[in-house]
């Protein structure tokens, strides 16, 4: 069991530095929304998605090495509760447990950074939308053809 607890212990370590780095990266994020920078925004769109597919797989793989390292049947959940109550019974299993309620912590902290990011991405949207419309008004009555505009189209 100490050999498989390890190697989960160790691809939770993998996460942690994993979603330590994401935050961070928001941080930035944060910064390229406030100033409209279109280029950095797209980069950290592109990195965002690479990080969401690299934590994908390495959270299906601690599962995995977790379920294994504590004896669960493999088509089981893993839930920190399940966790929680092998660590009750088993003293080694504690450190697999306090790991699972540090990534849960983290990745909180990381669901509120991307709430705030896609705020301040809306804001940014609409602050570029005002701009559009205020050096290209669109007809507020009728177009040429009797129809009327679509604001949509910004």
């Amino acid at each position: 069991m100490t050999m498989k607890l390890e190697d989960a212990l160790a691809q939770a370590r993998t996460i942690k530095v994993l979603l330590e780095a994401e935050l961070e990266r928001t941080e930035a994020e944060r910064a390229a929304l406030r100033s409209v920078d279109a280029q950095t925004i797209l980069g950290h769109a592109t990195t965002r998605e690479l990080f969401s597919s690299r934590a994908r797989a390495e959270v299906a793989d601690f599962q995995a090495k977790a379920a294994a390292a504590l004896g669960l049947p493999a088509g089981r959940a893993l839930t920190r509760d399940a966790v929680r109550a092998v660590a009750m019974k088993e003293p080694l299993a504690r450190p697999l447990h306090a790991a699972m309620m540090e990534l849960a912590s983290l990745a909180r902290a990381l669901d509120q950074r991307y709430r705030r990011n896609q705020t301040l991405a809306e804001r940014a949207l609409a602050c570029v939308r005002g701009y559009l419309s205020a050096l290209a008004p669109r007809p507020v009555a009728y177009t040429r053809r009797g129809s009327v505009p679509s604001l949509s189209n910004l």
